[in-house]
């Protein structure tokens, strides 16, 4: 996150765009708001919009079931069938987030798993998987699949086996 001492993609954006506004001044002068944000250790695209008012229509889409956001991940153990993961979430504790024993009723905080294929690793069985959100909250992927029993494999903070050499 911006404003801590290690670096973050929040803070690179506000860099580089005042390095691209001294290049191009007719750039809108603040930088493109993030509308996600995705853990260290993990890659992807981080949407991001030019302003207030296009990051508020990017939040009602995301409420109203019109984004999707999909995820490949390679989970501890074998996934036979599709999973709808929909445990309430937790996230008062910025380090970990805590899977609570009931369900939430809003579905945009659902985690969906569809294995696409199993594998066998030194470490142990493992699921290649597709897992889809709406609305993350954080650590979303990684509290649910570690708390139905299928940790991301490498990830030590919610259980997962260590990842396999080479």
């Amino acid at each position: 996150l911006a404003g801590s001492p290690e670096a973050s993609l929040e803070g690179e954006i506000i860099r580089l765009w005042a390095e691209l506004r001294t290049r191009d001044p007719d750039l809108p002068p603040a930088p493109p708001l993030l509308l996600s944000r995705l853990d260290a250790p993990t890659s992807g695209l981080v949407p991001a919009a030019f302003g207030l008012e296009a990051a508020r229509v990017f939040r009602r889409l995301e409420a109203s079931d019109a984004v999707h956001k999909h995820y490949l991940a390679l989970v501890d153990g074998h996934i036979e069938a599709p999973l709808r993961l929909t445990r309430r979430l937790h996230t008062a504790n910025r380090k970990k987030t805590r899977v609570l024993p009931e369900d939430t009723p809003d579905p945009t905080r659902h985690t969906l798993v569809e294995p696409l294929r199993t594998l066998d690793l030194p470490s142990g069985p493992a699921t290649l998987a597709r897992a889809t959100i709406q609305r993350g909250v954080r650590h979303q992927m990684r509290a649910h699949l570690g708390a139905a029993g299928h940790p991301l494999v490498g990830d030590a903070l919610y259980g997962g086996p260590g990842l396999p050499p080479g």
